[in-house]
């Protein structure tokens, strides 16, 4: 059996890599506020996050040079 020290202080580990992972996350990701672009936002120069954009949107991604994208969408479980 694991001695209960070990396990607070592997947790705690976890625990401060977590809020690192989080906080750096913040500082990656610039969010523009942007008619049709939901949550859209720069990654990197050539990365682009959001949610699903409107026509609007489209027109904006076309407009600034952006020829792909990706949509991902999960299903709601009950």
């Amino acid at each position: 059996m694991v001695p209960i020290r070990l396990r607070v202080v592997a947790l705690t580990g976890v625990l401060t890599s977590f809020v690192l992972l989080c906080a750096s996350q913040v500082s990656w990701s610039q969010t523009d506020k942007l008619q049709g672009l939901p949550n859209f936002g720069r990654v990197s120069d050539s990365l682009f996050r959001g949610a699903q954009p409107t026509a609007v949107g489209y027109r904006i991604l076309r407009d600034r040079g952006i020829s792909s994208s990706s949509i991902s969408v999960t299903k709601p479980t009950e």
